[in-house]
């Protein structure tokens, strides 16, 4: 797994972390809402970051949807790592 999509995720599973405190503020919820496209994005099989930028709002809409579905499908995939992340993020923001 890339570095890139690890890090990613560990900030998505720190974002949910954190909603699960109370409400985000305005700047976090940009963070965490803008953060998680990334992750969609990355888990895309034949989109770039990169390639993503560059499209139309009507065609972001599109990846979004395929990209939850790569999301779901890479939870299904790797539960024990989604768990160590949801775990360690737990642990992160109770000792904030």
């Amino acid at each position: 797994m890339q570095i890139e999509l690890i890090s990613l995720l560990m900030v998505h599973f720190l974002c949910n972390a954190s909603a699960q405190e109370g409400p985000l503020n305005m700047d976090a919820a940009l963070f965490c809402s803008s953060n998680f496209e990334r992750v969609k994005v990355a888990l895309h099989p034949t989109l770039s970051l990169e390639a993503y930028d560059q499209m139309t709002t009507e065609e972001r809409v599109e990846i979004s949807v395929e990209g939850y579905a790569y999301y779901k499908a890479w939870l299904q995939e790797n539960p024990d790592l989604s768990e160590q992340f949801r775990l360690s993020a737990t642990v992160v923001m109770t000792n904030w």
